[in-house]
């Protein structure tokens, strides 16, 4: 571990992490909206965590509704 890494806030040592699940969102999102319990499963099939790709979303500035009353 560097020095830096040492002193690295966790949102920036959180930064490559976040960096591919912006990568791997937008690329889920690109043909519309997606039930989030699908991104869920598919998140946790790839191996990122589900505040990862919570702080990917939001650095991507995306934006989350519910639509009805069904569940999901």
């Amino acid at each position: 571990m560097t020095a830096d890494e040492a002193m690295a806030t966790p949102r920036e040592a959180d930064a490559p992490r976040r960096s591919v699940a912006e990568t791997w969102l937008g690329e889920i999102l690109a043909d519309g909206p997606v039930p989030v319990r699908r991104i869920e499963a598919e998140a946790k099939e790839a191996g990122m965590s589900w505040a990862t790709v919570r702080r990917a979303a939001e650095g991507l500035e995306i934006v989350t509704e519910k639509t009805g009353y069904e569940a999901g």
